[in-house]
């Protein structure tokens, strides 16, 4: 039996914004799966099969840096909450042993909120949350707003938002400009957006030869990207 705490390369999703896995890279050939029993993987928190007899058995809850990543990870695996793996070695099987959460986790459906008053923008933000069966207490929620202009990010009914995090766990309202608005003139050309400007200066700063540019530069945007979000969500 192998047991190995890494990264097998192609098994982590191809769009890995805002995830930083970190850990050893292991080419799924290096690992010879075939003069193996078993192989039990950790390291990737979502529970999925990488060949045969090998598997990743995943976390027991959502507590890895990027939840609502890994929450879309185990939809795109079809899965449902977390489990474990129980494994008969001799036989070769598979058996997946569902774990109840302690805490439920919910990213709704999102907003566009594109030519609507401040008004309407508070309507559907409680009609998302009134939809949800059981109501938001004690559960991390994240509901995302796209298109707010900062005027109407002004207007926003802050109190109820505020009631919002006080009832539940964790209540992330991910308040996003349009990108109109995060638009600076640069070069005669075009333009940029800020994001973008960020982007553009730190993948030509020199660094020293150990980070990570790819990183480094993702890092920066969502930085950018966070203050944002602050002005406007409060």
């Amino acid at each position: 039996m192998l047991v190995l705490h890494g990264e097998v390369e192609g098994a982590f999703p191809f769009d890995r914004t805002g995830l930083e896995y970190g850990g050893a890279v292991v080419a799924l050939r290096d690992l010879h799966l075939d003069e193996w029993t078993y192989v039990a993987l950790g390291h990737y928190h979502v529970q999925h099969s990488v060949g045969p007899r090998a598997w990743y058995a995943g976390a027991l809850d959502y507590v890895g840096p990027n939840i609502w990543g890994e929450l879309a990870d185990d939809h795109a695996h079809g899965l449902e909450g977390k489990g474990w793996l129980l494994v008969d070695v001799d036989g070769g099987t598979v058996e997946r042993r569902p774990v109840p959460l302690a805490r439920a986790v919910l990213d709704l459906d999102p907003i566009r909120a594109n030519g609507l008053t401040a008004a309407d923008v508070d309507g559907l933000i409680a009609a998302r949350v009134a939809a949800v069966a059981g109501g938001v207490r004690d559960r991390i929620v994240r509901l995302r707003v796209y298109d707010v202009s900062r005027h109407v990010g002004r207007e926003l009914d802050h109190a109820a938002m505020r009631a919002l995090k006080a009832e539940a766990l964790h209540f992330h309202l991910d308040v996003r400009h349009p990108e109109t608005e995060r638009t600076v003139g640069i070069g005669s050309p075009g333009r940029q957006t800020l994001p973008e400007i960020v982007a553009t200066y730190l993948a030509h700063r020199p660094l020293p030869a150990d980070v990570d540019r790819a990183a480094f530069v993702r890092r920066g945007v969502e930085l950018m990207d966070a203050v944002e979000r602050d002005l406007v969500g409060g």
